[in-house]
Parts: C-alpha cells; sequence; structure tokens
C-alpha cells in the first residue's frame, strides 16, 4: 500500500518482507523496519530509513500522518532472535578494549567484532570463526551489504585475505580480516591507522565488503 514510500519506491508491490523473511516483519506490508517498543518511552517519535514519523503510543508504533494514517507496525528481529543492534554500545566496547597498537594484538579481529556486537545486543550463537566468513553470517544479524566509500558509525568492513597471509591449516583457506567504523576510525582488536589493517593487505588490496545495520540500498 506505499508503493511511493520513500524507502520501498525501488521495491516491486509482488515482494514481501523486502525480500527477506528471515530477518524482517511486515504484518500489513506497511513497515518492515520500527524499534523495539521495550526500547523505548512512550511519546517518543522515531524517523525509521527516512520515511514518515511513528509514535509510540500505548506500547505500539503508529504512524503520525501522512498516508498512513494510524497504522499498527511491529519491529524486525533478526534471523538470530534479536530485536535490535545499539551502534552505540558496540563501538564503545570496541574503543574500550582493542589495542591502542597492532604490535599489542594477536590476531583476534574475529573475536573482537563478535564480542562488540553482543555488546551492542545481538547473539551471535554459530558464529564463525574466520574473519571473511562473517560475510554470510552478517546478514543474519540484519547487516546489509552497501556498496559506498561513505562510512558511517558501526559500518563493519570484511576483507578477503591473501597470498600468504595466515591460513586455516586445514583448508589453506586465508583467515582474512574484519573491521568496525567508530566514527573516525577503523578498529579491530586494535585500532587502525586507516582502511587497511597492515602492510600485506595494504599491498595487496584484497577485496572486501560493507556491511551497515538496517540500511537498505
Amino acid at each position: 500500500p506505499l508503493a511511493d514510500h520513500p524507502s520501498q519506491i525501488d521495491k516491486s508491490p509482488y515482494t514481501a518482507f523486502w525480500n527477506n523473511p528471515i530477518i524482517f516483519t511486515d504484518p500489513d506490508g506497511r513497515c518492515v523496519y520500527c524499534p523495539d517498543p521495550s526500547t523505548a518511552k512512550e511519546g517518543d517519535i522515531v524517523n525509521p530509513l527516512g520515511g514518515w514519523d511513528f509514535i509510540l503510543t500505548n506500547g505500539e508504533w503508529t504512524a503520525i500522518g501522512g498516508m498512513l494514517g494510524e497504522v499498527t507496525v511491529t519491529a524486525p528481529r533478526s534471523a538470530q532472535g534479536g530485536w535490535g543492534f545499539d551502534v552505540d554500545k558496540a563501538v564503545n566496547w570496541l574503543n574500550n578494549n582493542a589495542h591502542e597498537s597492532w604490535k599489542d594484538a594477536k590476531g583476534e579481529c574475529a573475536k573482537y567484532i563478535r564480542l562488540a556486537l553482543e555488546a551492542g545486543g545481538l547473539n551471535t550463537t554459530g558464529h564463525p570463526v574466520a574473519a571473511w566468513q562473517y560475510s554470510s553470517f552478517l546478514p543474519k544479524l540484519g547487516f546489509t551489504s552497501v556498496n559506498t566509500i561513505n562510512y558511517v558509525k558501526g559500518d563493519i568492513a570484511v576483507m578477503k585475505g591473501y597470498p600468504g597471509a595466515t591460513a586455516d591449516p586445514k583448508t589453506g583457506i586465508p583467515y582474512g580480516h574484519i573491521q568496525m567504523f567508530n566514527g573516525t576510525q577503523w578498529v579491530s582488536d586494535f585500532k587502525q591507522r586507516d582502511f587497511w589493517p597492515g602492510v600485506g593487505y595494504r599491498t595487496n588490496k584484497p577485496a572486501f565488503e560493507i556491511f551497515r545495520w538496517g540500511t537498505f540500498q
């Protein structure tokens, strides 16, 4: 019913749940992205994805004006059973726990990003070990791959490895790298000086993918 909604103009009217019924709930076809009511207080107003404003009334989100009138919407759940992701909590955990230099780090980028995701409220049960495998795991948590160089706080970059990089002894496949943008710099298990975590990555520039929470581009 909302074909002209700013967040739906590129979607087919025959595609339910923005083509992702595992991650999103959309019982009336009107809104697939509204915060968990339990995390907000009565009277709060949100503007999900640049669309119409919603207000929390009697524990339910309802649209304010526009075509929606008074419509009850349901918050999305991730495939892992979580209601949302607090970017600030995740970034704060990473900032407070990451090493100041690569010299002190022990090649635990995947572990640190996983713990940051958990600090942000996500359930990472079934998480992979190798960093590069997060490219298929993050979408299950509610992240979307985006093609951008305009990074925002909470963005996650997942990189393939390169020839000669530390690899899984069983498969021979390099572990790769994963990092989160804290708003000013990239952080993994240490605070990086730039996008590339080290000389090997900076020289080889392996393929990478950017993931963003709750964004559809």
